[in-house]
């Protein structure tokens, strides 16, 4: 290979905007593929004397990822839409619907040394009996019996679907339908992403309009590398680091953000760097991978963040519509999100929910803000929190998850027990007892003397299963992240 091609090699490397932190990486790589071929025949004389280091199992698989990203690129995405017309109906109009949506694979056979490009064609809307198998399945493996509608458009091939329905979710198993039946390694998936706005318009052929081409790689055990768990941990703790110098450190400088729990203190030097970084893992985890086997779910989304870098999880979304790698909401353009926005001007978090709950960098200002408010909001917890912020952060994690009512339930447990968070090691129950306001069934009256009035909200008595789990998943990221150390 002549220095032409090596540089045509590197001129198709880069496909999209990338971070700093994927540069640096990605150009470490290019240069380690260029001393390989450089050495290799017929320039080996070059590097007689040179003992070219192989690209480890981790390089390799982002090298392929940005080759992925490339074979991917002009890879057709038209979803298909049936035309219907009411029978019967006299002038009826016809209405159109989108019936499949395209999804690209892009696999690379070991054997062949070539990329192979798939399309296949998913049923959609994605059917409510598979996400209801889904979420009903009492184990991962059972989740196998659950199946999702697919078919396979590009002959010559033999896909599985393993796991998920969203960008972020779902990986197949490839194989070529052939003598050999190798199987094949799908480094990148591209999707046909549809506008929320749009999609609420149900307006057909806006929705193709303002659909985008989104590629992505999910973690599949075909990529585990503990590499890669080391660069995905890295990677957020460098994006952390940026977001706390952004943020500002130096409390005489008016351009620091200052803490609304502590306000002669900078909001940086509140939160520690573990609790957003925590909280960047436990919302992409599956609880149920996490009940059976606490390592792998972490390091798995820790691997997702190495394979995509900014991009990781950006295109998660909720059935609650809580969105992005932290999944906030924001409530009809008045909830958690924009009160950040307002709450920490100083921060500029980006005032649109849609792109700022999307961008990693931007959302992390909104989480660390979320946890000093959650403080502010708690008074009762600010001493153990300045005693010990990342063990005492369990409380407005708590809330991150469930509300202010979680982390005061959370804190009565503790309390009822006389015990301490920052002491001693506690299993939490599975469920915590606690009141939450909703919405009265039926508009209620009440008469006091001669008034009436009505009440369309009541409190009732609840128990939150959920919030107990998420602190655990907390608990146990500070101890993963401390035996990292």
């Amino acid at each position: 290979m002549g220095m032409g091609q090596v540089a045509f090699l590197c001129m198709n490397v880069s496909v999209e905007r990338e971070s700093f932190f994927e540069k640096a990486f990605m150009q470490k790589i290019i240069l380690r593929i260029i001393a390989v071929l450089m050495c290799s025949a017929p320039l080996h004389a070059l590097c007689a004397n040179e003992a070219v280091e192989p690209l480890s199992r981790a390089e390799y698989i982002l090298a392929k990822i940005k080759e992925g990203d490339a074979v991917c690129a002009n890879a057709p995405l038209t979803p298909a839409v049936e035309v219907d017309v009411e029978k019967g109906v006299k002038n009826s109009a016809p209405t159109s619907r989108i019936t499949e949506r395209p999804v690209v694979l892009c696999a690379y056979s070991e054997q062949m040394k070539t990329w192979q490009v798939i399309e296949l064609r998913m049923q959609y809307p994605v059917p409510k009996d598979y996400v209801t198998c889904v979420k009903n399945a009492p184990t991962i493996d059972l989740r196998k019996d659950c199946v999702l509608p697919y078919r396979v458009v590009t002959p010559g091939y033999r896909v599985l679907h393993l796991r998920g329905y969203g960008i972020t979710r779902m990986i197949f198993d490839v194989y070529a339908d052939n003598a050999s039946s190798e199987k094949l390694t799908v480094y990148r998936t591209r999707h046909l992403w549809l506008d929320d706005v749009a999609l609420a318009s149900g307006d057909v052929e806006r929705i193709i309009a303002t659909a985008g081409a989104k590629n992505y790689t999910p973690y599949h055990p075909d990529l585990g590398d503990p590499e890669l768990v080391d660069i995905g941990t890295q990677f957020l703790y460098e994006t952390i680091a940026a977001v706390r110098q952004e943020l500002g450190s130096d409390v005489s400088d008016p351009l620091t953000v200052r803490s609304r729990a502590f306000p002669d203190r900078a909001l940086a030097d509140v939160v520690p760097w573990e609790t957003p970084l925590a909280l960047a893992v436990i919302e992409q985890m599956d609880d149920k991978t996490f009940l059976e086997d606490k390592k792998l779910a972490t390091e798995a989304v820790l691997i997702e963040y190495a394979l995509n870098h900014e991009r990781a999880f950006r295109y998660s979304q909720s059935g609650a519509n809580a969105i992005g790698p932290l999944q906030f909401t924001d409530g009809g353009g008045n909830g958690t999100y924009s009160a950040m926005v307002r709450g920490y001007p100083g921060a500029n978090i980006h005032p649109q929910f849609q792109e700022g709950a999307r961008d990693l960098h931007n959302v992390l200002k909104a989480a660390i803000a979320l946890i000093d408010h959650e403080v502010m909001q708690f008074p009762q917890i600010q001493g153990l929190f300045q005693e010990n912020p990342r063990l005492g952060g369990a409380f407005p994690v708590a809330a991150y998850n469930g509300g202010p009512a979680s982390a005061k339930a959370l804190y009565a447990w503790f309390k009822r027990r006389g015990i301490s968070v920052l002491h001693e090691e506690v299993a939490l129950p599975s469920s915590l007892a606690m009141k939450r306001t909703q919405k009265c069934p039926c508009k209620k009256v009440i008469v006091k003397g001669k008034k009436k009035r009505t009440v369309e909200h009541i409190v009732v008595n609840v128990r939150n299963s959920e919030t107990p789990g998420y602190v655990m998943k907390y608990f146990y990221l500070l101890n993963y992240l401390a035996d990292r150390e």
